[in-house]
Parts: C-alpha cells; structure tokens; sequence
C-alpha cells in the first residue's frame, strides 16, 4: 500500500513542468502579437507624417496653376497666343482724337508719336524772343523730347476749326504724351514725367 500511495504523489509533481512551459508559451505568442500591432501603428504613423496619403498622384495633379497659362501660380503665367498666330506686343497707348479743339474754339491741338502741337488764336502773354526768327513766336507751343517751347514758325497760324472737341474735364492721350482740356487751357505732358506745359490766352506756363 505504501508503494501505492508513492507513485500517486509523484504524479503532481511530474505535471508542474507542463503547465509552466505551456504558460512560457502563452506570454511568448501574446508579446509577439504586441510587437506586430505596434509595429505596425508604427508604420501606419511614418506613413501618415510622409504624406502617404497623397502617394500616387502626379505633381501638379489637381493644382490650378500647375499648367500653363493658369492663375495662381505666382506670375509663372504664359499668356496664350491669339487664335492662328503668337501673341503680338502691346500696342501704343491712344485714348481720345489725336487731334482736337478746346470748347472755346481759341486752341487746337495735333499728337503724334514724337511730339505735340497746340494752336492758340488769341493771346495776351508776351512770348520769348527766338533769335534770327523772321516768323512768329507765341501763337504755337510744342512739346516733345526736348521740353516745351514757343518755337519761331512761319505765316498765321490759327487753331484747327474742323478739329473735333474734346470737353473740358477730358483728357487725350497718344504715344507718351497725354492733354487735357480745361477752362484754364490746354494742358499737355508727357505722361511719365509730368513735363509739359499749359497754354492759355493770358499765359504759356511750362511744367512742372
């Protein structure tokens, strides 16, 4: 009996070992699922912080301005060319008759590209001298890539009567030059200096 009774305390001890490495076992395979999620939540996060989601898509896919001609891409804009040619250079600015009269009849004006002419029928101011003018000097002021100035011109000029007219308040611009109409005279300069002159009945004032 005695014999019995040894081999059945011997079984317990003989399972320990199972139920410890089957526990070992257990932790192993739960801590290599861990490390696989966090592995891959790693992944996932790298992935995001690279801009993955955008992965695939062509630079400048969906970007307004990334093709030619489009706005918004910081003045990289090519203009298109008109239908049947290439784009021609901007044309010379002209707004308003290049030539005209002033409401009262007393001045007319004629604008080209190179210069600017205005005649004056009645006038009380007294003109420069012009030395060796055989002409007359006052009744023509002219403005044009030397300034203004009463030039020495031959005959009796007088204003244009067929010109159109061009009201006060208005304003004419050819080329560089640019004139306005006013009660006060005809006011002409060339549009990025400023200098020019006004002419009226009772003076001839250069500007600025």
């Amino acid at each position: 009996m005695s014999g019995g009774g040894a081999a059945t305390g011997a079984t317990p001890s003989g399972r320990a070992p199972d139920a410890g490495a089957g526990l070992g076992r257990g932790l192993t395979a739960l801590l290599a699922v861990v490390v696989v999620l966090v592995l891959a939540f790693a992944g996932v996060l790298l992935w995001t912080l690279m801009g993955g989601s955008g992965g695939g898509a062509p630079a400048g896919a969906g970007d307004p301005g990334a093709s030619s001609g489009a706005p918004g891409d910081g003045g990289a804009t090519t203009p298109a060319p008109p239908p049947g040619g290439t784009a021609s250079p901007a044309a010379t600015p002209t707004a308003g008759p290049a030539a005209f009269r002033l409401p009262s009849g007393n001045i007319s004006c004629e604008m080209t590209e190179e210069r600017v002419a205005c005649t004056i029928g009645g006038f009380s101011y007294t003109p420069p001298a012009v030395e060796g003018c055989t002409g007359a000097v006052g009744p023509v002021a002219v403005l044009d890539a030397a300034g203004a100035s009463l030039p020495c011109v031959e005959g009796d000029p007088a204003p244009a009567a067929d010109a159109p007219v061009l009201e006060y308040g208005e304003t004419s611009t050819v080329g560089p030059w640019t004139c306005g109409s006013g009660t006060d005279g005809a006011t002409c300069t060339a549009t990025a200096s400023g200098v020019g002159f006004r002419l009226a009945s009772g003076a001839f004032t250069p500007l600025p």
